[in-house]
C-alpha cells in the first residue's frame, strides 16, 4: 500500500520538519485549534530529536566497535612478540604456559596442521532488505564474522555465531541509499581464532 510518509529516516526526518512548519501555517485555517497544532508539532519535533539520537548512536556504536577491533590486532599481535620472548626463557616449562594460557590445549595440538591450514566457506543473499551469510561450521566451534562497505579499508567485526544462516542487522549507512557490502570470516576453536581467513564475498545492500 502507498503511504504518505516515508520508511527511511533521512527523508522522514525532512517531512517532519516540513509538516511542523506548514502546521503552523495553515493549522488553524483548516480546523485545527493551537493546542493541537501545539501536540502535532511536538510529535514532529520528538520524533526528529529521536531519529537523530538513534543515528548519532549509531556512529558512536560503529566508531567503538571498530576501535575495540583495531586495539585488538594491535594489541594481540604485540602481546604475541611478548609470549614468544617467554617461551625461549629457560625459567618456561610446559606447566607455567599452561596456567598462563599461552599453549594450545590438547585438543586444538592434536590436529596443529589440520586447524592453521583450515578456513570457513561463506556464501551471501540478499533477502528482504538484510544480507544473509550461510556458511560451513565445521572444524571450527563457530565463526567470527567481519565486515566492511566496498572501498573501506578497515575491516569492523560483526558477531560469533555458532549456527548457519546469520542475517546481518546492520542498516544501511545512509538511508534509501544502497551499499554493497564485503565480508569475511575467521574460524574460532576454543575461544580462540584459528586457521586462514574466508575468501571475500560481497552482497549488495537495499532498503
Amino acid at each position: 500500500m502507498n503511504d504518505f510518509v516515508p520508511r527511511g529516516d533521512t527523508q522522514l526526518l525532512v517531512w517532519l520538519e516540513n509538516l511542523s512548519a506548514k502546521l503552523g501555517d495553515y493549522g488553524k485555517s483548516l480546523g485545527l485549534s493551537a493546542t493541537e497544532i501545539a501536540i502535532a508539532q511536538k510529535g514532529c519535533s520528538d520524533l526528529g530529536k529521536s531519529i537523530k539520537n538513534d543515528e548519532q548512536k549509531r556512529k558512536e556504536w560503529l566508531a567503538a566497535v571498530d576501535t575495540t577491533q583495531q586495539l585488538k590486532q594491535t594489541t594481540v599481535a604485540a602481546l604475541r612478540t611478548t609470549i614468544a620472548r617467554i617461551k625461549v626463557s629457560p625459567s618456561f616449562t610446559a606447566a607455567l604456559g599452561k596456567e598462563m594460557g599461552v599453549t594450545r590445549s590438547s585438543s586444538l595440538a592434536a590436529q596443529p596442521a589440520a586447524i592453521d591450514n583450515a578456513k570457513p566457506k561463506i556464501q551471501v543473499d540478499a533477502i528482504a532488505g538484510r544480507i544473509r551469510l550461510k556458511f560451513t561450521r565445521k572444524p571450527f566451534d563457530g565463526i567470527n564474522i567481519y565486515t566492511r562497505k566496498q572501498g573501506e579499508g578497515t575491516w569492523r567485526f560483526l558477531a560469533r555465531v555458532t549456527q548457519s544462516p546469520y542475517t546481518d542487522p546492520t542498516p544501511l549507512t545512509t538511508a534509501n541509499i544502497a551499499e554493497i557490502r564485503e565480508y569475511q570470516a575467521l574460524g574460532v576453536r576454543k575461544d580462540q581464532e584459528v586457521g586462514q581467513p574466508s575468501n571475500i564475498v560481497v552482497a549488495p545492500l537495499r532498503d
